[in-house]
């Protein structure tokens, strides 16, 4: 085969295979979009009912938590299939954090009826991320934050920007969990395959963070209670 025709059929192989990348990407981008809210909307039914059964009803309890549990599971692997698709095809752009926080909030709150107090910063907080998977990031802090605070939680999330960076950060302070819980915790997140609770939520924020060049941090203090936050560099 003459050099010329084989490097045309090497570059239109490249070309194509190309193509079929974004059209895939594409393809699980839309399926979690329309994945995640009904996936949050059964986790909180879930989660109420099993609230509002009596005690003595402990083979319902026990269904309604493992109902919870395996969609926290199926909310994992829509985040791994859209994870694993990003990438030098996931669109960045320059966003203002402030901006996607409070989208991000609206939605998760429609889905998760917990009241969450919002502190945004007067100060400039540009990023430049994938509009979607920084959404993502905050619905994953908001959720974890969540379950580690327990029913009574009362949440709060804030933007601050830093010099050189543009962070936000979820609190609680209802929190009943020690430092050793939250080292489990944070030690869970790390592991290959977190698949279910508030360690698979930090392990999607975290991976999104690094994604993006930022770090992820989690504190507990005996007055302010719990916090995650992440940095993400700035766009100045």
């Amino acid at each position: 085969m003459p050099e010329a025709t084989a490097a045309w059929l090497k570059r239109t192989q490249t070309s194509s295979e190309e193509v079929a990348s974004c059209e895939g990407a594409a393809v699980v981008r839309n399926l979690a979009h329309e994945l995640r809210q009904p996936l949050s909307t059964i986790e909180m039914l879930a989660y109420y009912l099993e609230m509002s059964l009596p005690e003595h009803e402990a083979k319902a309890r026990v269904q309604a938590e493992r109902i919870q549990r395996l969609v926290r599971q199926a909310s994992w692997i829509v985040s791994e299939a859209l994870r694993s698709v990003e990438g030098p095809f996931a669109p960045r752009e320059r966003v203002d954090l402030d901006e996607v926080v409070s989208e991000a909030v609206a939605e998760w709150g429609r889905a998760v009826p917990v009241p969450v107090h919002l502190e945004l910063c007067d100060q400039p907080t540009e990023v430049i991320v994938d509009r979607e998977q920084a959404g993502s990031l905050v619905k994953a802090l908001l959720s974890c934050i969540r379950e580690l605070g327990g029913p009574a939680a009362r949440l709060t999330v804030r933007t601050e920007a830093p010099p050189h960076e543009a962070v936000v950060e979820v609190n609680t302070d209802t929190c009943n969990i020690d430092e050793e819980e939250l080292d489990r915790t944070l030690e869970a997140s790390g592991a290959p395959q977190p698949t279910s609770g508030s360690p698979a939520f930090l392990a999607n924020a975290q991976r999104i963070a690094e994604a993006h060049g930022g770090t992820l941090k989690a504190f507990l203090d005996p007055v302010l209670g719990l916090s995650v936050s992440v940095a993400l560099p700035s766009a100045y």
